[in-house]
């Protein structure tokens, strides 16, 4: 009985590694000065230049949590119920699943597109007046 997980989920060495690539990478680009390009030109230098720190640290980290698992095995979150996502329920979900978030999506191109058109002929009426 593993109390529901699987052992790719709930082994913290490889997510560890990711996020500590991840939030150096962000750390760096954020605390440059300068233009996008020079503070991109200058996040690409550090991170080459320590990619094997961010490595180990990673993999520390996540082998340190990994051994406390071990160790105290209370300490893993309790798996959550199992419900059916809210896609999978209902023809009425399925469809609230993909045509709330698609909305403003589609208000948005529709703006847009006005706005485009508006801009365009107001133009053209102040041009040819």
């Amino acid at each position: 009985m593993n109390g529901g997980y699987s052992a790719s989920r709930s082994q913290p060495a490889l997510p560890a590694l990711c996020a500590s690539g991840f939030l150096l990478g962000i750390g760096i680009y954020g605390a440059t000065a300068g233009s996008t390009l020079s503070a991109l030109d200058h996040t690409r230098s550090w991170l080459f230049a320590s990619t094997g720190a961010v490595v180990l640290d990673g993999v520390i980290s996540g082998l340190l949590v990994q051994g406390l698992y071990a160790l105290v095995p209370r300490l893993r979150c309790s798996p959550v119920n199992l419900l059916t996502p809210p896609h999978l329920r209902s023809m009425n979900r399925r469809l609230l699943t993909v045509l709330i978030p698609l909305d403003p999506a589609v208000i948005l191109v529709m703006f847009v597109a006005v706005t485009a058109a508006a801009i365009k002929e107001a133009t053209n009426e102040a041009v040819d007046g």
